[in-house]
C-alpha cells in the first residue's frame, strides 16, 4: 500500500487495510467517517466507561482528523482547538503531552489516549524545528548531521513521555 501516513494510522486505529482503490481522492479516514465503527479502540472504550481522548499537534483539519477521529469515539483535540500549543513544523510533542494532561489527570475515571506524534517527522536537518531544539543534546555525537537531527527530534517525544508518565504518577 502506498506509504502515507493516513494509511497507517487507519490501519492502526481500525485494524482494516486502506482502501487503495479509492478514486474520490478521499483517504480511508474520509471514507469512513460516516460509517459506524464499533470496534474502533474510544468506541468500544467509551462503551465500558472510559473517557477517550484523541490528540494531534497539528490542525485538526488535516487529514480531516477532527472529523475522522469522533467518529471512532474519540474526544478529539489538536492545535487550536483544544490544546494551547505553538505551531512549528513540527510541532512539540513534549508540548502536546502536557497539554492532555488537563484532560487526564482531572478525576478517577479512567481513560484511553491516543496520541498523533508529529516531533519526530522529516526533514532529517537543522530546518527542522524539533531537531533545532534538542541539537545540543547530540552534537557529540559522531554521526552524519541527517542522522544527528532524526535523533534530536526523536528526543523530543523522548522528552514528552518521560513527563507525561511522571505527571499521571504523580497524579496516582
Amino acid at each position: 500500500y502506498q506509504s502515507l501516513t493516513s494509511n497507517g494510522e487507519y490501519t492502526m486505529c481500525t485494524g482494516l487495510y486502506p482502501n487503495m482503490h479509492n478514486n474520490s481522492g478521499a483517504t480511508s479516514f474520509e471514507d469512513s467517517m460516516s460509517k459506524y465503527l464499533p470496534c474502533c479502540l474510544g468506541n468500544a472504550l467509551s462503551r465500558e466507561g472510559y473517557q477517550t481522548f484523541a490528540y494531534h499537534s497539528n490542525v485538526g483539519e488535516f487529514y480531516s482528523r477532527n472529523l475522522t477521529h469522533p467518529n471512532m469515539g474519540y474526544t478529539f483535540r489538536s492545535a487550536g482547538d483544544g490544546l494551547n500549543i505553538h505551531m512549528a513544523n513540527p510541532s512539540s510533542d513534549e508540548e502536546l503531552f502536557r497539554e492532555s494532561l488537563k484532560d487526564l489527570t482531572t478525576d478517577n475515571t479512567p481513560f484511553h489516549a491516543y496520541y498523533m506524534s508529529w516531533s519526530g517527522h522529516n526533514p532529517y536537518n537543522w530546518t527542522n524545528a524539533m531537531s533545532l531544539k534538542n541539537k545540543d543534546a547530540v552534537s557529540g555525537l559522531e554521526y552524519s548531521e541527517n542522522v544527528k537531527a532524526y535523533l534530536a527530534c526523536s528526543l523530543e517525544l523522548e522528552y514528552g513521555l518521560e513527563k507525561l508518565l511522571a505527571s499521571l504518577e504523580e497524579n496516582g
